[in-house]
């Protein structure tokens, strides 16, 4: 019998989006029905998108790290658990239901458990303690109850094994615990390290008021109505910065065990060289800040700053996926080792792909706040108009570099208003403006070296098939020695014409070069960016 089940669910077919559709549709029930039996503080209803994105990404991450716990103890139901924990999923409407029967209509607050390790340990021993006003209602541990229960019997009756069904039993129900247990988890790591506060509450409501990025949770032109909204507002950015990490690695874990060798040429296909450009633009913008007014960045900025860096590598995988499905002629000529090409992913599977991308590249903006959450949609828009038709700019010569350039300047925009005190346009200087999109639609251009037999095949008409493969390198890498001239003008500290002359040499060397060799180019301006970011920081 148990058998038929798992081969009932594994001749269900779905895709990773199908199951996140589903997923999602699921969890907005639940949220629905909870917002009629956990009364908020202020009494309206959580609709907000702080709070659902919070919830979701709760739930998303502790249902992968289920995920994970089950395909160890049941490995041959690794293709049915997906399916099996939809299904589970659909218990989750239950707690709210049971809570709002049991008060009478009136509602019971469902919160995290914020606790001192002692009392944590008495909770965890207790099965979540005492019953309280606001916490862990009857709902939820009926709830988990009935699950930890139902997968131990499962594991039992698969395995023929009571320890293995125990163990398993014990570690969801640590899983769950700790997750619910969050806050005062995050107190009692910070405690070891000298940062803990007299009560968890008191330590969260530290690191929320001294981050130098709560300004970025509204927008500027707006005011929070009290003191509590924007702890409120504050909490839900700070517990969704940190399920979204945790659901990135969880379900970067989780796609590498499943589909580890889609999964391998993504990452290899993923440009590493351009990726670390990213983060060393998100250290310069924020480097910047800090030269216009110095602030101190707690544990709960350096979550919003590795939140940034994932946002954009999202957003740039996105980029790349959009590319490589516009651009197979081009590869077939001059970039034959891309996944459509040698057969690592299929287009259905690069689709699937760039959605699940761009999703967590506009989720994680979002934490990051409302002006990093603006940078990554334009540099998201400009990417997309660049590669794909009708639009397709890269078409258009010059104005296609230009485009390169603009995304530069919204990454760097991104790292510079996450933490920059004043959020004003005129807080980021025009010389900047102005520099960065000159250096970097300069610098970009020696990209297409290496692609003109491709470009020119598909009419694209960049700069080296115009001027053809001897003059072409040439000149494009004598704009990219150009570019880093640009610099000591812009940042007007004599020290980095020093650096730039050099830098300018070596790049121009790397253009020319027979063979040409492209990272060599991106490791000399990537420790230019570097050193540029170090000066700001003087």
């Amino acid at each position: 019998m148990i058998e038929k089940f798992r081969e009932k669910l594994e001749k269900i077919e779905i895709t990773p989006v199908q199951w996140l559709v589903a997923f999602s549709c699921i969890l907005m029930v639940r949220f629905f029905l909870e917002a009629l039996s956990s009364p908020s503080s202020s009494g309206i209803i959580a609709s907000d998108a702080p709070t659902l994105i919070h919830y979701y990404l709760f739930f998303t991450s502790v249902s992968v790290a289920l995920m994970l716990l089950l395909q160890y103890a049941l490995p041959t139901w690794k293709k049915a658990i997906p399916i099996m924990i939809l299904f589970a999923m659909t218990l989750t409407s239950v707690p709210p239901i049971i809570d709002w029967i049991v008060s009478g209509g009136r509602g019971i607050s469902m919160a995290y458990l914020a606790q001192s390790p002692m009392d944590m340990a008495y909770s965890f021993l207790t099965f979540f303690g005492p019953f309280a006003a606001r916490g862990i209602t009857v709902g939820i541990r009926i709830e988990l109850a009935a699950m930890i229960v139902g997968i131990g019997a499962l594991v039992y009756l698969v395995r023929k094994s009571v320890w293995r069904s125990f163990a398993t039993m014990f570690v969801l129900y640590a899983v769950m615990f700790f997750s619910v247990a969050m806050p005062g988890v995050l107190s009692a790591i910070a405690g070891l390290f000298g940062g803990g506060a007299s009560s968890p509450n008191q330590f969260l409501i530290s690191s929320m008021i001294h981050s130098s990025t709560l300004a970025d949770n509204i927008h500027g032109t707006l005011r929070y109505v009290s003191l509590q909204r924007m702890l409120e507002i504050g909490f839900d950015f700070m517990l969704g910065r940190i399920w979204f990490l945790a659901t990135v690695a969880l379900g970067g874990a989780w796609f590498f065990t499943n589909f580890r060798r889609q999964a391998t040429v993504i990452f290899r296909n993923s440009r590493p060289d351009r990726v670390a450009m990213l983060v060393l633009l998100i250290i310069f913008g924020t480097a910047a800040a800090y030269y216009q007014g110095h602030f101190f960045l707690n544990w709960n900025d350096l979550l919003a700053l590795a939140t940034l860096f994932l946002s954009f590598y999202f957003a740039w995988m996105f980029a790349v996926c959009v590319n490589d499905i516009f651009d197979t002629d081009i590869d077939r000529i001059s970039n034959a080792a891309r996944p459509l090409l040698d057969g690592g992913m299929s287009v259905s599977h690069m689709k699937s792909a760039s959605f699940l991308f761009l999703v967590l590249s506009l989720v994680g903006g979002y934490l990051c706040g409302y002006y990093a959450f603006f940078c990554i949609l334009t540099f998201t828009a400009l990417y997309y108009i660049y590669s794909a038709p009708p639009v397709r700019l890269k078409r258009v010569p010059f104005l296609s570099v230009v485009i390169i350039g603009f995304c530069s300047l919204t990454v760097v925009m991104a790292g510079f208003f996450t933490f920059s005190v004043s959020k004003t346009v005129s807080a980021f200087p025009a010389s900047l403006i102005i520099g960065i999109v000159v250096m970097f639609s300069f610098l970009s251009q020696v990209k297409d070296i290496k692609d003109i037999e491709g470009d020119r095949a598909a009419g694209i008409m960049t700069l080296p098939v115009i001027l053809g493969p001897i003059w072409g390198p040439r000149i494009v890498g004598g704009l990219a020695a150009l570019a880093y001239m640009v610099a000591p003008f812009v940042i007007g500290r004599t020290i980095v014409f020093f650096v730039a002359v050099p830098a300018a040499v070596i790049t121009y060397w790397f253009a020319i070069r027979k063979p040409y060799i492209e990272r060599p180019i991106f490791v000399v301006y990537g420790i230019f960016i570097l050193f540029l970011a170090a000066i700001f920081l003087d």
